[in-house]
Parts: C-alpha cells; sequence; structure tokens
C-alpha cells in the first residue's frame, strides 16, 4: 500500500533535494527575485558611488528595492512557515499521541499542504499499525480465552480426582459432579443413573426434570444401549422409544439434544450422565470431548473403587461368620444333634419303664450337656480372647493350660523360643493355630499324651503340636484332611503369615502338624530360653 503510493503522480513531482515541488516551486521563484533586487541594489549603489550629484529619484529607487528585499524575505519566512513548520508541528503532535498508547491519532491537515503526501503516508502506516496492533489484542485475547478455558477444565479434572480420592459414598460424589458438568455443557437440563453389582440401574440424582423431561430421562435411562460403550443414542431413538410405549413426544424435545458421558472402567459402563443440552449451545470441540471423557473414566474408578472398598468391608464380616459358623457347625451343632437322639432314646426307655436304662440315659445326657457346655465356652473364648494384651507366648501357654484342664490329658508344654513382638494378626493366627490343633485333639484323636513344642532354627520359628491318638483314618478323624474345615482353617492361617502347614498322620499311629513361620518376623532383644514341662 505505501509503495503504491510513493509511485503515485503526486510524489513524483519532487525536485533533485527531495522537497515538495510547490514548496521548491517557491524557493526558486524567491531566490530569483532576491537574487535580481539584490544585483539592482548593488548596480544602483555603485552608480551611486560613482556618480558625482546623487539625486531625489535615485534614493527613492534604492529605498524601493530594500522594501522589496524585505518583502521578500517576510515571503520566505512566510513559506517556510506554512509549508515546513506547521507540518512538522503536527507531525509533532501525532508522534507524542503515538508514544501515548493512541494508535488511532492520525496527522491532521494534508490536502494541498506541501507535505500532503508524506503526512498521507504516514497516516496510511499509523492505520496498518493500529490494525496490527488490533490483531495482535484479539490473538491475546483468544489466547487468554482458551487458557482460562483450559484452566477450568484442569482444575475440574482436579475436583474430579481429589473427590475420587476422598469419596465415601459414590451417589454423593457424582450427584455433585452432575451439578458441575451441567454448568460445563449448559445443559438445560441432567441427570446421572448408575449400575448396580446385579445389572439393575437406578436413577441416583435430575437437574430440571420436570414432567415432560422426566418423562424422557427415564425413556432414555431405560434404553438397551445406554450402558454399551460403542452404541450411540440420540433425542431420536428416546422419541421412538417414546412411541413404541404409546406415549406422546413432548414439544420440548424439538430443541434438545442428547449428551451421554459414561462413566467408564475398562469395557464396562458403571454410570452414565444424561445431558438435555439447547441446540445450537452444544460445544463440539474435541477439547470438550476429552475433557467429559476423562471425567468420565475417573468417576468410572470412583465408582469401582467404592465397590471394592465395600467388598472388602465385608470380607472380613463374612469370613468371621462362616468360620463361626461352620465352627458351630462341626462342635455345637453335632453336640445338640446327638442330644436330640439320646432324648428320643430315654423317650423310649421311659415308655419301657427300665428304671436303670433311664438313669444310664440321662447320664449321656448330662453327660453331652457338659460337652456342650464346654464347646460354647471354647467357642467364645476362641472368638473374643484379646491375644494382644497377653502376648504370644502367655495366649499360647493359657490355651494348653485350658486344653488340659477341660480335655484331662496329660500335656507337656516345652518352649525355646525368644520373646519375640509380632503384628497383633500374626499373634492371632498363631494362637488359633494352637486352639484348632488341641480342640480336634481333645473332639477327635481320643489321644493319652499331648506335646506342644515352640523352638526355633536360625530365623525360622517353628510350632509343633503332636499326640498318641488314632490318627487319620480312625473313627473320629476324616479320611481327607481337606473335609475338615478347621483343618483347612489352619492352612490359610498359616498361609496368613507367610508360613506353612504340615500335617502327618496314620492310622493308630497319632498326629504331627508342625507350623513354621517367621523369616522377616522381628526379634526383641533379651528374654532367655524357656522350658516348661507339665505332668
Amino acid at each position: 500500500m505505501i509503495e503504491a503510493r510513493r509511485s503515485s503522480p503526486r510524489h513524483r513531482s519532487r525536485s533533485m533535494f527531495g522537497m515538495p515541488g510547490r514548496l521548491s516551486r517557491h524557493l526558486r521563484w524567491f531566490a530569483a527575485a532576491l537574487s535580481g533586487a539584490l544585483a539592482a541594489v548593488a548596480a544602483l549603489g555603485y552608480y551611486l558611488w560613482r556618480a558625482e550629484d546623487v539625486g531625489t529619484a535615485a534614493f527613492a529607487v534604492m529605498v524601493a528595492l530594500l522594501a522589496g528585499i524585505g518583502v521578500l524575505v517576510y515571503f520566505a519566512v512566510d513559506c517556510v512557515r506554512t509549508c515546513l513548520y506547521e507540518p512538522l508541528s503536527r507531525m509533532a503532535c501525532w508522534a507524542a499521541e503515538i508514544r501515548q498508547g493512541n494508535l488511532s491519532a492520525r496527522i491532521r491537515g494534508g490536502g494541498d499542504d506541501e507535505l500532503a503526501g508524506p503526512v498521507d503516508d504516514i497516516n496510511r502506516a499509523a492505520e496498518w499499525l493500529e490494525a496490527l496492533a488490533l490483531d495482535k489484542e484479539r490473538e491475546l485475547e483468544n489466547q487468554k480465552t482458551d487458557i482460562e478455558r483450559k484452566s477450568r477444565s484442569l482444575q475440574l479434572l482436579f475436583d474430579v480426582a481429589s473427590g475420587v480420592n476422598n469419596a465415601t459414598e459414590v451417589e454423593q460424589l457424582t450427584a455433585r459432579f452432575l451439578y458441575t458438568l451441567a454448568d460445563v455443557v449448559g445443559a438445560r437440563a441432567a441427570s446421572v443413573r448408575l449400575r448396580d453389582a446385579d445389572g439393575s440401574i437406578r436413577a441416583v440424582a435430575g437437574l430440571n426434570l420436570d414432567g415432560p423431561l422426566l418423562r424422557v430421562e427415564q425413556a432414555a435411562g431405560s434404553h438397551p444401549a445406554l450402558f454399551d460403550i460403542d452404541a450411540n443414542l440420540d433425542i431420536d431413538e428416546v422419541k421412538a422409544r417414546l412411541r413404541q410405549h404409546g406415549e406422546s413426544v413432548p414439544p420440548e424435545l424439538a430443541g434438545l439434544q442428547l449428551m451421554i458421558v459414561r462413566l467408564q472402567y475398562l469395557d464396562q459402563v458403571k454410570g452414565v450422565y444424561l445431558l438435555f443440552v439447547e441446540r445450537g449451545r452444544l460445544d463440539e470441540s474435541e477439547e470438550l470431548r476429552e475433557l467429559l471423557v476423562s471425567i468420565g473414566r475417573q468417576l468410572g474408578v470412583a465408582v469401582e473403587k467404592a465397590r471394592l472398598d465395600y467388598e472388602a468391608h465385608l470380607l472380613p464380616r463374612m469370613q468371621e461368620r462362616a468360620m463361626l459358623a461352620n465352627e458351630l457347625h462341626d462342635s455345637l451343632a453335632q453336640t445338640l444333634a446327638s442330644l436330640r437322639f439320646q432324648i428320643r432314646v430315654l423317650d423310649d426307655t421311659l415308655h419301657r419303664n427300665d428304671e436303670s436304662a433311664v438313669w444310664t440315659e440321662m447320664e449321656r445326657i448330662e453327660s453331652s450337656l457338659e460337652e456342650a457346655n464346654t464347646e460354647l465356652r471354647e467357642l467364645i473364648r476362641h472368638f473374643r480372647a484379646p491375644v494382644h494384651r497377653r502376648g504370644l507366648i502367655p495366649a499360647i501357654s493359657a490355651a494348653v493350660s485350658r486344653f488340659r484342664k477341660e480335655s484331662r490329658i496329660q500335656t507337656f508344654f516345652q518352649n525355646q523360643w525368644d520373646e519375640i513382638e509380632l503384628p497383633e494378626e500374626w499373634e492371632v493366627h498363631v494362637v488359633r493355630i494352637v486352639q484348632e490343633a488341641l480342640s480336634n485333639i481333645r473332639k477327635h484323636s481320643r489321644a493319652e499324651n499331648v506335646r506342644v513344642l515352640l523352638n526355633r532354627d536360625g530365623p525360622a520359628y517353628r510350632l509343633l503340636i503332636e499326640d498318641d491318638g488314632e490318627g487319620f483314618g480312625g473313627d473320629g478323624w476324616p479320611d481327607s484332611l481337606d473335609d475338615h474345615f478347621g483343618l483347612s482353617i489352619m492352612r490359610e492361617r498359616a498361609a496368613a503369615i507367610g508360613g506353612e502347614l504340615k500335617v502327618e498322620s496314620e492310622a493308630g499311629e497319632g498326629t504331627r502338624i508342625e507350623l513354621s513361620f517367621g523369616n522377616n518376623a522381628p526379634r526383641v532383644a533379651g528374654g532367655a530360653t524357656q522350658a516348661a514341662t507339665n505332668p
């Protein structure tokens, strides 16, 4: 634009010194007139100097010439002021405004001024500079808007991640972000639905779901493609589903679009957000889609984490309940079943009027009741004994003493362990193994002697329980180790502390149970080796 201006005819009208044409012509005329006037004054002065008598007319001519020279000087000064000083002053004012940041400033004047051409070029350059500045401002504003949008997206992702880590109730978490997502996409109405472990779908929360939109949300929420990762569900399919069920299509659907955000964990959809957005307001940018997919995946992880936490919370309770149920079945329930049978026998004996047989059955029933009471007390101690208050060695010693007193079996207890300190869970497992082994001996082995030995082999600790009873294959013990729940539990407890449980038995040769553990168990300094034998 500037180059074209320079090639214009007006700009080609310049002197060899680069001055504008009009100013150059004025200066040439002024120089010619001033030179002629000076020449005339010089000639007249020379004439007067040579003449002997100077007349009044000659003096008047000289004064007139000097006055003409003065007029020429005044004209020159005025020409310089008009053609140079005033345009340059306007340029100086324009430059001052530009320095102050007013890029819309322009040099006033122009037209027939001697510097109209350069002024026009400068104004055009100023327009280009202003346009360039406006473009940069718009670009900076767009970048600012983009950064603010990305900041909001990052803040939203951070809030989701924090909510996932700190969430205790997944329903509250998903309901809280329902309002956030509706605000992000400008949804008119929204809802969130979760899929339970049994496959059922339940509504958790809704936003602005009035009568017509509620029916639409219910139709979309019951659509089979809703929880399919690869399926698309739009508003037209929802309309078709409404018509399929004989319902009218609300007119509000005409200006709405359906956006689905799936709460995805791996290849499973744990829940969905249904967002009803007015047409034309939906942002179809790739950035928004990636943001919603990322939020859906994080919330899907939160739903799965909540499910796993719930199951992990229930697992110990279920295990303890199963253990208690099996213990009751293997001990007290069997004794009570035997009592029921003995009472039937007693009833038959009473009908026969055999007094001696009645007393025999009564003694058997009394013995069975005592056994049931003993088993019940054993179960109570087994599930409620606070091992950590006494320590591991005293707890094992107490279990052996209780077994000796209740079973009247000769029991030997030898302790060759140094004083050790184990995690409370480890101590519980070791004591429960001892209790279970002694309980099995009392109920099944018919042993006369039992030995409980605690010894060490380097960093490993070994627990040995052996008896001289009937062993496996007898009347009381099962042929298969896995058929007895108590022995299976002993194996599980040994594995829980990183140990190994070995069971050796033959019919008529007794049973030997050996537990090895503790290669990484902490040891407390001090504590002399102890040994005790109790006949």
